[in-house]
C-alpha cells in the first residue's frame, strides 16, 4: 500500500525560513468502535511506542475504557494520561486492505489525526518512508486471520 505524504500549513522558522507548508506521512483510516465508525487521518509516527486516538474520537466511536486505571506518557509536549480501548482499524488502499482489532491508547488531546505508532500499527508492516518522493509504502508483515 503506497500513500502519499500530505501537505500541512506551519509558521515559518529559523530551520524553515519562508517555508509555510511541510509534508508529512498522514494516511486516511478508519477505526470502527461499538456505536459507529469514523474515516480520519493519522499520523505514522516511529516515535510512538503505541497507536493513539483521541477522548472526541472515543466518544464518537463509544469506545469505553477497558479498565479505569490510566498509565502515563511523555510526549513532545509533556505529560498524557491514557486510558485504553479496543477498535477495528482498516486501512485501505485500492485493492489492499489491512483490518485488525488493535487496543488503542485513548488521550485527552487536541489533536486533529491519530497517531499511528509501533504497537497496533508498524509492528504489522514493512515501512518505507521516503521523503525525497513524499511518500509511505506500508507492506503487511503477517497473513491477516
Amino acid at each position: 500500500m503506497k500513500f502519499p505524504y500530505l501537505s500541512y500549513r506551519i509558521l515559518p522558522t529559523p530551520s524553515l525560513p519562508g517555508q509555510t507548508t511541510i509534508q508529512r506521512p498522514v494516511i486516511p483510516v478508519r477505526f470502527t468502535g461499538p456505536r459507529r465508525a469514523l474515516n480520519t487521518y493519522a499520523l505514522l509516527d516511529t516515535g510512538a511506542d503505541e497507536t493513539y486516538i483521541t477522548v472526541a474520537m472515543a466518544k464518537w466511536l463509544g469506545v469505553s475504557p477497558i479498565s479505569s486505571e490510566t498509565a502515563r506518557l511523555e510526549s513532545a509536549v509533556g505529560e498524557v494520561s491514557i486510558l485504553y480501548g479496543v477498535v477495528l482499524l482498516e486501512v485501505e488502499n485500492r485493492s489492499e486492505l489491512f483490518a485488525r482489532q488493535i487496543t488503542v491508547g485513548i488521550v485527552d488531546e487536541p489533536w486533529s489525526e491519530a497517531i499511528l505508532g509501533h504497537v497496533g500499527f508498524l509492528e504489522y508492516f514493512h515501512a518505507l518512508f521516503s521523503f525525497a518522493d513524499q511518500y509511505v509504502e506500508l507492506t503487511p508483515r503477517y497473513t491477516q486471520r
